[in-house]
């Protein structure tokens, strides 16, 4: 059974701890099976002592020291690939995370503090060393955390066709399967979306035609429950894309967008029968959720026309018409307006037609968090949910 208050009193003095009894500590944190249970949420562990922030933070923050960085690099690269995996890279990369916080906050209070005359230039030039050497520790940690991620990322760039680099930035943001609870598998498909628009924005995808995001998902997840992925993609709002409008990338990223609602309405057409019916239960009781919370404008994609290619999803989704018609009614002429307006986009220099593809055949389209944008709701598929029978 995982002991947080035995942990955190050793992470206090890890500094003067032998290097046996250091390694000792971090194998509790990365590999431990009590540890990650309590970590994400599952299992007697998690139920016996619930984690909390200030525990987390205290963990990270213990990790972050020049020292302990250090000390977890050369802990990493004694392990074999087999022995530090995907779930130990996920929980490793936060403390990459932390000590990036950190030393953005420094780097921040250095440069202030010069500026406001509160340190002399040979002052700052010293600190400024010292965190530059803290940088060093930070990118030797991050290297070891991407040899033994490589494999992994090596198999998913051949089944998805992906950019290496984004593989490598989504890798870390879910752990292996076992510690995905169904009923927060919304959640990380929500980071990871968040993820892959920001990427794109950033960048750019070539051959976004050629991505399989049914490998990607089913590597994470599972390919049993794609389908899970693929109703907290239709549930995803369309503002969610509204910040890389001004990005030279945005038709990249509207594609990807686009992209992955054909995926997930090909996912959802090709489900079983009975599968098919759980997710769309479980999108009706979410968009009702949307609506009361007056969220309505935020829909991906009109459920009440879908084209005929995707016939068994429509048959499906006939058998909810009336209560998503009821749920949807007062806001179906802002709905529409509201998706006019915001496909615009700038005529392309090559000529191509400028209005997005709305065709019958192809419909348009880190640590576990907490959801951070308001109006953008926590679409985690519950058990609760899932479990309900059709009231139709």
């Amino acid at each position: 059974m995982f002991d947080y208050d035995k942990l955190a009193k050793k992470l206090g003095k890890f500094n003067e701890l032998s290097n046996k009894k250091q390694g000792k500590v971090l194998e509790t944190i990365f590999c431990s099976n009590d540890f990650r249970e309590w970590f994400y949420g599952i299992g007697e562990n998690a139920e016996a002592q619930p984690m909390t922030k200030p525990m987390v933070n205290k963990i990270f923050t213990s990790l972050a020291t020049p020292v302990a960085l250090k000390r977890v690099t050369k802990f990493i690269g004694s392990k074999t690939y087999e022995d530090f995996d995907h779930t130990a890279c996920s929980i490793a990369f936060l403390v990459v995370e932390q000590a990036i916080e950190i030393s953005n906050h420094a780097n921040g209070e250095i440069s202030d503090s010069y500026k406001n005359g509160e340190l002399a230039a040979k002052e700052a030039k010293k600190y400024k060393a010292k965190s530059e050497q803290y940088s060093e520790y930070v990118a030797d940690l991050m290297n070891a955390l991407k040899d033994k991620a490589k494999p992994d990322v090596k198999e998913i760039c051949k089944k998805t066709n992906l950019p290496k680099s984004l593989v490598f930035t989504t890798y870390y943001m879910v752990p292996g399967r076992k510690y995905i609870p169904k009923h927060k598998i919304g959640m990380y498909v929500n980071q990871l979306l968040q993820e892959i628009y920001k990427w794109t924005g950033n960048t750019g995808i070539d051959d976004i035609a050629s991505i399989r995001w049914g490998s990607y998902f089913g590597n994470f997840f599972g390919s049993e429950m794609t389908s899970s992925a693929a109703i907290s993609i239709l549930l995803e709002g369309v503002r969610r894309i509204d910040a890389y409008r001004d990005s030279d990338h945005f038709d990249d990223v509207r594609e990807v967008w686009d992209s992955l609602t054909n995926f997930a309405m090909t996912e959802l057409d090709k489900a079983p029968e009975n599968v098919r019916r759980q997710m769309i239960e479980i999108y009706v009781k979410r968009i009702d959720r949307i609506f009361r919370n007056g969220n309505g404008p935020r829909l991906r994609v009109d459920m009440l026309n879908i084209p005929a290619t995707f016939q068994n999803l429509a048959d499906t989704v006939s058998r909810y018409t009336e209560r998503i018609s009821r749920i949807t009614r007062s806001n179906v002429r802002q709905i529409e307006d509201y998706q006019k307006e915001y496909m615009k986009k700038p005529r392309r220099d090559d000529g191509e037609d400028d209005e997005p593809n709305l065709s019958e055949d192809r419909p348009k389209i880190r640590v576990p968090r907490d959801e951070d944008e308001e109006d953008i709701p926590n679409f985690t598929l519950d058990e609760s949910d899932a479990d309900d029978e059709d009231d139709d």
